[in-house]
């Protein structure tokens, strides 16, 4: 939240004497009105007209699966119906200075003279014109709106067993998040230097670029670029994200320069054009309640859902089936201190928690709503949680602002698995799979999300698998998400048009089966494998890959998915044939406490080595002592226990495993 970020105290601009609605000297001054018209224009906004086909182009493919997920049949509907070409030319004709629009709302936001504001006032088109700094609605006004390694962030990604989904690969992949705040600095962060972000947009400055420039104040961005790293962040300087390879989109709403009402129509303006960019999920760490003393307050009473301009552009977008996520806010601990859009009936508010996953954070902000609905919804780590900022430099921060794009990127993680499951849904598994259930707590809601648990739920769910080599054979390693245990096949032929044999998965721990490929099934060097896991707990059926086409396997090529940390059952695991007997542990069995050992066969320097107990999963890197020709010596960071090892060492173009004894 802006106004209480705990991790640095900002200096206040003394801004208020400076004039931000200027024409040129000499002339009278303008102040921003919001002008609501009268209609969206003649004519009928239904497939085949020109202007909701025309409209229709602008709308991500994505935006449009969602919509259709939703029900909505037509997609558009006469809220999404731009803002009528003539009424607005009519507006710009007296005034050029507009700052903001919504067809949603159907109001520009505009810079008026007196003599304009009465000019504007008497147009046929105009319904009312308001000053941006009012409230601008009323209690009575109609709503239409139905109800990785091991990192020291790990205690963090631990709360919501994320590690779990990391570990089988699960990143966030193909999940579209919108991500609304002050501004974001993503260019320039390590930690965030990886991630797709398909578009971003300045609704301040009218610009495609939302990182700090010339007319900025100095930590413009800094708010958005640090919980970003929270979201997204993938090794870089000891952080890690929740859903670092989701693609994003950047939208910058908040004006460090004031805290004025006018913010709030920015930000419905973000969320509008969010939404129809094709969002699955849209996250705020961002709140309106109280401003600047040229702006009125909105009192408490207006927090119930559906009155406030963000709440309702909150619920607007839920319809079209996004699932919109914000802040609580940092004015606890004590009753109605939410601010909104948390207050929104179909916002997922998310407090703050402490790192040990069950104590309230002290300033998480709590409800009900003006209208009496529990609020938060979830909560979230929101004391001490690891971030990067914008300097580089790693440390620690706290804030509902943390914990709101924790779970958004938990929803992301929940989309990636389930793409075609309707939000409803998703909605239900995250209150089943949360620490209260169906329970909630007046401070946090339904508690912390175990996004593993409200994977299994809704499962079953396929996320990609590994091929790897072991003593007997070639295995594709398949993680599922299901809440039973399963009998899943795999089905392999050597190409489109041969007989298919199915091989029966074997059940190894956890989520993770394991199904042996039979050498006589290859084209030459390559087999389509496909894998059918039927759940009978929940009559659903997952598959992979989910199109006609199998997943092609290459004869002894071991590939990994990114991040994608294999089962610690798996103890032998060579990446070729040949090395199988050339890639050994020297002086094996090692003696207890051993810490250094030579590791034989390999004659390239791995970029990095890691050692994993087989019984724990615990995971540690290893320090390179030296490697000359095909000796490496390898320190392990502690002395090591009785039992047996797996030994990792990552290649510049593959990934080699063998098994360590010690006795």
């Amino acid at each position: 939240m802006k106004r209480r970020q705990t991790y640095e105290t900002l200096p206040v601009l003394a801004l208020l004497a400076v004039l931000l609605f200027t024409a040129s000297e000499g002339q009278a001054q303008r102040t921003p009105f919001r002008v609501f018209l009268a209609d969206k224009g003649p004519g009928v906004f239904a497939p085949g007209e020109p202007l909701y086909e025309q409209t229709l182009l602008q709308y991500h493919p994505n935006a449009i699966r969602r919509r259709t997920l939703a029900g909505m049949d037509p997609v558009l509907d006469e809220l999404d119906r731009p803002i009528h070409d003539d009424y607005r030319k009519q507006v710009l004709a007296i005034s050029d200075s507009l700052l903001s629009s919504n067809p949603w709302m159907n109001y520009m936001v505009v810079g008026l003279t007196q003599d304009e504001y009465d000019r504007v006032k008497a147009l046929e088109c105009v319904r009312a014109v308001s000053p941006a700094n009012s409230i601008s609605y009323r209690l009575t006004l109609p709503e239409r709106c139905a109800p990785v390694p091991e990192t020291f962030q790990s205690e963090m990604l631990r709360v919501g067993n994320v590690h779990e989904l990391h570990d089988a690969g699960v990143f966030g992949q193909g999940a579209r998040i919108g991500v609304i705040d002050n501004g974001f600095r993503w260019k320039a962060m390590s930690s965030l230097s990886h991630i797709n972000v398909e578009d971003e947009y300045d609704f301040i400055h009218r610009r495609p670029i939302t990182a700090n420039q010339d007319n900025d104040v100095p930590l413009q961005d800094e708010h958005g670029s640090v919980i970003m790293s929270v979201a997204a962040a993938w090794y870089g300087d000891q952080v890690m994200g929740v859903a670092p390879f989701s693609t994003y989109l950047l939208a910058k709403s908040e004006d460090m320069r004031y805290e004025r009402r006018i913010e709030e129509d920015l930000y419905v303006e973000a969320l509008w054009w969010v939404e129809r960019s094709g969002a699955d999920i849209s996250s705020s760490s961002l709140g309106y309640r109280f401003f600047d003393s040229t702006d009125a307050a909105t009192p408490y009473e207006l927090l119930n859902g559906s009155t406030t301009f963000p709440a309702r552009a909150i619920n607007i977008a839920s319809q079209r089936g996004m699932i919109c996520l914000t802040a609580a806010g940092n004015s606890g601990p004590s009753s109605r201190t939410i601010i909104t859009p948390a207050d929104a009936d179909s916002a997922l508010a998310i407090g703050g928690i402490a790192l040990d996953g069950r104590s309230a954070w002290s300033n998480s902000s709590w409800g009900p709503s003006a209208s009496g609905r529990q609020k938060p919804e979830f909560a979230a780590p929101a004391e001490r949680v690891p971030v990067q900022q914008v300097n580089g430099l790693v440390g620690r921060a706290s804030g509902t602002s943390l914990a709101t794009p924790y779970v958004a990127a938990q929803v992301a993680l929940l989309r990636q698995l389930y793409p075609a499951v309707h939000p409803s849904y998703i909605r239900q598994a995250m209150i089943e799979g949360s620490r209260f259930g169906r329970q909630t707590d007046s401070v946090l809601g339904h508690g912390a999300l175990d996004v593993a648990r409200a994977a299994r739920i809704l499962g079953p769910s396929i996320p990609e698998p590994a091929t790897v080599i072991t003593a007997g054979g070639m295995v594709v390693l398949a993680p599922i998400f299901a809440i039973d245990t399963l009998k899943p096949m795999l089905y392999q032929r050597a190409n489109s048009s041969a007989p298919e044999i199915a091989i029966e998965g074997e059940y190894l721990l956890g989520d993770w089966y394991a199904f042996r490929l039979n050498e006589a099934y290859y084209d030459g060097n390559t087999a389509q494998v496909r894998i059918v896991a039927p759940s009978q707990a929940t009559k659903r059926t997952a598959v992979y890959p989910p199109g006609a086409e199998g997943m092609l396997v290459k004869r002894a090529e071991v590939s990994i998915p990114c991040g994608m940390r294999i089962p610690s059952i798996i103890v032998s695991v060579d990446d070729k044939p040949e090395m199988l007997t050339q890639v050994r542990v020297a002086g094996m069995p090692l003696a207890r406490h051993s810490r250094t050992f030579d590791l034989f066969g390999l004659d390239t320097t791995p970029l990095s080595v890691r050692i994993t107990n087989a019984v724990t999963g615990a995971t540690y890197a290893c320090e390179m002592l030296g490697h000359d020709q095909d000796r490496l010596s390898v320190m392990t960071p502690s002395a090591l226990s009785v039992g047996t090892w797996v030994l990792e060492c990552r290649l510049p173009d593959a990934v080699v495993h063998c098994s360590l004894i010690v006795l």
